[in-house]
């Protein structure tokens, strides 16, 4: 499968399960924004971009959180405000504010491990 079928899933599936939990989203015509898609909770407004990965090494997942086919650029504050990062082929996904992301352009995620407090943590919207 390729990447952009890859995420397109993934942003799909976020999207589906941030209506589940109550929460309204909007996605942008296009995918020449920096974000994905814009999650409500109660009016306040935060923009989401999603990335997928497949990729494990030992007992964690590696994120390209870059944007750009070839040379990656990092988000800024101005751009995301929360990272969703889903463990492709689950349901599960690392939701990260962008602050506590900085300034990496991978990031490894672990549910047991340093990020394991943003494993499926909705809370961040709330």
């Amino acid at each position: 499968m390729n990447a952009k079928r890859q995420g397109t899933i993934a942003e799909q599936l976020f999207a589906t399960q941030a209506i589940r939990r109550g929460f309204g989203v909007s996605m942008p015509i296009g995918d020449f924004l920096p974000y994905d898609l814009i999650l409500d909770s109660d009016g306040v407004l935060f923009r989401i971009q999603v990335k997928s990965t497949t990729y494990r090494e030992y007992d964690s997942y590696h994120f390209k959180i870059g944007s750009g086919q070839k040379s990656k650029e990092l988000y800024t504050a101005q751009d995301v405000d929360v990272f969703a990062l889903n463990i492709f082929g689950s349901r599960d996904f690392f939701v990260i504010p962008h602050a506590h992301i900085g300034h990496q352009k991978t990031i490894r995620c672990n549910p047991n491990g340093v990020h394991g407090m943003y494993f499926n943590n909705w809370n961040v919207f709330r």
